[in-house]
């Protein structure tokens, strides 16, 4: 072993403990900030307790107030909930990946400006684009009278049939600009060398989608798909926002009946409850990021 090796080993060995002092920081951030309050919300949950109270051991009894006939409402909200999940998938994704697909036929200057202005609704404030939207929803002064007269019927926030739908088109708007610049930046990073082979077997744009674009974009896939279906549990401005839950609690997700029964309620026993919820059926996506990533190893 010569001097180099010794000063290399010496040198990563030296590195392993400043790379835990450099991470510790963090790792106490995230213990006090995340990991701390979602076990005292655990806990919580098995309380009975009011704010200004004190807590009192309660058992399962606010889990088994969720199935009381009073509590209809929970598993509106779980619908709620699980429909936003399915039009954001569907709808973001798809968006995302179409358009992104589209760009790169453009020039690098147009791709850049399209990337930016696609991207603004997602840095904007969400207030200011609530009232944009509940503008744009106002069945006398808004976009809807103007529609009606070329016959067309844009779903409004005022029925109860269509505020989900409403709410989730301005969803879409907010959100589906992040994806996009996701999908674009891995679009861009392929070599074009595997679709010039493509061309001279004599692929057609279905196959080339198919068999190149798809298996190179999988961990981004897999990525997108994951946080979208987390950060579809977490929606909350948007509808608190625009309609409250309402009308007759047609909007009422998990994260809003939380802030009502947790906060305004002050009841945070039975809130606390409601986040542990909450925090089991969004652990799907967590599942399904476990399980892609395991089938992808399989396969690889």
């Amino acid at each position: 072993m010569n001097r180099t090796d010794t000063l290399r080993r010496g040198h990563r060995h030296n590195l392993k403990p400043n790379g835990m002092a450099f991470m510790s920081p963090a790792l106490i951030i995230y213990t006090f900030v995340v990991g701390l309050p979602s076990i005292m919300t655990l806990g919580y949950a098995f309380t009975d307790w009011r704010i200004g109270g004190t807590a009192v051991f309660a058992g399962f009894s606010n889990f088994q107030k969720m199935f009381e006939p009073t509590q209809w409402v929970v598993w509106s909200a779980v619908k709620n909930n699980l429909l936003w999940m399915v039009l954001m998938v569907i709808i973001n994704i798809t968006l995302a990946i179409v358009v992104s697909g589209c760009l790169l036929n453009v020039s690098r200057r147009a791709r850049q400006l399209l990337r930016v202005l696609f991207f603004v609704p997602v840095v904007l404030p969400r207030t200011v684009v609530c009232r944009i939207w509940m503008w744009l929803y106002n069945p006398i002064t808004g976009l809807t009278p103007i529609l009606k007269q070329f016959g067309i019927c844009f779903p409004g926030i005022g029925d109860p049939a269509t505020v989900i739908y409403a709410i989730a088109l301005v969803g879409v708007w907010c959100w589906w600009g992040f994806p996009l610049v996701i999908f674009l930046s891995s679009l861009e990073q392929i070599d074009p060398v595997y679709y010039e082979a493509a061309e001279l077997e004599g692929a057609n744009r279905l196959q080339v989608f198919t068999g190149i674009t798809l298996p190179l974009m999988r961990a981004t896939l897999i990525f997108v798909f994951v946080l979208t279906i987390i950060s579809s549990f977490q929606i909350f401005d948007l509808i608190y926002i625009m309609t409250n839950g309402g009308p007759g609690r047609a909007s009422e997700v998990l994260s809003t009946l939380i802030y009502k029964n947790g906060i305004l309620q002050f009841d945070a026993g039975y809130g606390s409850a409601l986040a542990v919820l909450q925090l089991l059926i969004s652990s799907v996506g967590i599942v399904a990021y476990i399980c892609m990533q395991k089938k992808g190893m399989e396969d690889v």
